[in-house]
């Protein structure tokens, strides 16, 4: 069987739709805790008469198929806050020493590269790399800024297991995902680097 990609990926990278695969399979009950409240699988009724078991796994694939597409659909829609190139947003993380930290900045700035790890910050609160990397549209939401603040401010490069910056990652994840499809897909902006002036306040 050959595996079709959906034609409304924006596709800037060859293995867009193994990264995404690979995000949904390890984040999937972290995204959508409704998942684990669906009915019994099908193989629960394999012990019945076959007529019976077969109308009986018919009808709760039928289920299944309904209520996975709703939970994911709610999910989506629930968790994910758009924001406006431009304005101005407040990213917020909790940091390795378990403070609650804050930085407020312009949507969409540009901080040019991180000289520790080499990462693209040319848009901030993009659900991607900068302004170009592998991403699913060009949505920009509040957790992505988020994740691209604490991770200008802490070098972070670890991804969900990075110390500072995991949380935000994970948080992240669904906009990425979802982003587009909630409507926050933008226009990027062309900004020229800056690197920010002020620093996160960590209480």
């Amino acid at each position: 069987m050959v595996a079709i990609t959906p034609l409304w990926f924006s596709v800037t990278g060859t293995t867009l739709w193994n990264s995404i695969k690979d995000i949904i399979q390890r984040h999937l009950f972290t995204l959508f805790p409704c998942l684990a409240q669906l009915p019994l699988h099908s193989r629960q009724v394999y012990h019945l008469p076959s007529l019976l078991r077969d109308l009986l796994s018919q009808e709760i694939m039928h289920i299944q198929s309904i209520l996975l597409i709703a939970c994911v659909s709610s999910g989506a829609l629930a968790s994910v806050t758009c924001l406006t190139v431009g304005a101005t947003a407040t990213a917020t993380w909790t940091n390795s020493d378990d403070e609650s930290c804050v930085w407020s900045g312009t949507v969409g700035s540009n901080f040019g590269t991180n000289s520790v790890t080499g990462g693209d910050y040319s848009c901030n609160g993009r659900c991607g790399s900068g302004c170009t990397g592998t991403s699913v549209g060009n949505a920009y939401t509040q957790d992505c800024f988020s994740h691209d603040i604490c991770s200008w401010f802490n070098d972070a490069s670890d991804g969900a297991s990075d110390a500072n910056c995991g949380a935000a990652y994970v948080s992240a994840v669904d906009d990425t995902l979802f982003g587009v499809i909630d409507g926050c897909g933008q226009t990027n902006p062309s900004n020229s680097a800056e690197e920010p002036t002020t620093s996160p306040v960590c209480s």
